[in-house]
């Protein structure tokens, strides 16, 4: 009789074991996920009062950089501290109550971590970094909640993000002092109250969208023009195609061009034949000349004396 063996208490344990890991990162706290982003900063020097054992939002003192509602993270104000490294952006994501992100002013370097994925945000600060390279298109999509976002002072580049041109609350954007290149996209958000995208190295018209914001929001783009500008936008007429020559007419040229032709090829045969007969004419020439040089054979002498006698 067979007997079906139940796993024993060394198997369960060692599920157990496995599965604490992912209870622990589904779980995390803010205490917990706050440290994990202290662990990813290489000069946390400002932030000791994030420690094992306190509380991030305790009545009587925060930790530093801070804002919390109701016993949670709300906003993450981390500026000027000298800040640097890969974020630990799992734990950023798991700070469920966070709307407000500032990492202004630190040494921040590398292309743009992936904020997107914080879709509840709704105010962004990166200004004074060292971000860098080209923000995809669709980068600001499924961030729907945004209404500041301050990019300026970096070194991004690239296209400015179509993606901004769909956020329906917006009511900042600063990207000022970049690289960034290209058409400006037309954002037409009527929220949108405080605008600039000054020295960057954008090309062409100024959207009407935009008109209404001051001059100076695009100076430092050499690249852009329209009446705000006070320079014209010259576009670039293409030069239109030969026209096409009606079927008889190219009949003509081809009957034309043989014509030629045939003409060129006789007038070389004939030069030809007579270049030969004058060749011919030379050597017959020089043969005469050649046998005159020698006189008459022995047996024509010995024919003339036997005439003679």
């Amino acid at each position: 009789m067979a007997f079906l063996r139940v796993p024993g208490p060394p198997f369960f344990f060692c599920m157990f074991l496995i599965m604490i890991p992912m209870m622990t990162k589904s779980a995390m706290n803010d205490a917990d996920a706050l440290l994990r982003i202290k662990q990813s900063f290489n000069n946390p020097l400002y932030l000791d009062s994030w420690k094992i054992g306190t509380r991030p939002c305790d009545e009587v003192r925060n930790w530093v950089g801070l804002v919390c509602g109701n016993g949670i993270v709300t906003t993450l104000r981390l500026k000027s501290l000298n800040l640097s490294g890969d974020i630990d952006m799992f734990a950023l994501s798991q700070l469920q109550g966070l709307r407000v992100l500032n990492l202004v002013n630190n040494s921040f370097s590398g292309p743009i971590p992936e904020f997107n994925k914080l879709g509840a945000l709704k105010a962004i600060y990166l200004s004074m970094n060292n971000f860098s390279g080209v923000i995809p298109s669709n980068y600001f999509t499924k961030m729907v909640s945004l209404k500041k976002i301050w990019l300026d002072n970096n070194n991004f580049s690239g296209p400015i993000p179509s993606s901004l041109a769909k956020l329906p609350r917006l009511l900042e954007l600063h990207l000022n002092d970049n690289k960034f290149s290209g058409l400006i996209p037309s954002i037409g958000v009527q929220s949108l109250e405080s605008l600039n995208i000054s020295n960057n190295n954008l090309t062409g018209d100024i959207p009407s969208s935009l008109s209404r914001f001051d001059v100076g929001c695009f100076e430092g783009n050499p690249g852009l023009c329209g009446s705000k500008l006070g320079r014209l936008c010259y576009s670039v007429v293409p030069t239109p195609p030969p026209p096409v020559k009606p079927h008889h007419e190219s009949l003509k040229i081809a009957y034309m061009l043989m014509g030629v032709t045939a003409t060129i090829f006789a007038a070389t045969i004939i030069a030809i034949f007579v270049l030969v007969q004058k060749r011919k004419k030379e050597e017959d020439e020089q043969m005469r000349k050649f046998d005159g040089s020698f006189g008459s054979s022995p047996s024509e002498k010995e024919h003339d004396s036997d005439s003679q006698n």
